[in-house]
């Protein structure tokens, strides 16, 4: 059960991570093809 909670966390961190590389990623196409269809 322990190991279960702490493969939850890993997982929900990696969630987090995974985000904000996608929103990274997001920003430099934007950047890379200036248009006015950047919304986030």
């Amino acid at each position: 059960d322990d190991a279960l909670l702490k493969n939850y966390g890993l997982l929900s961190c990696f969630k987090k991570d995974l985000h904000k590389a996608e929103t990274y990623l997001r920003v430099m196409k934007c950047r890379r093809f200036v248009e006015s269809s950047c919304a986030f």
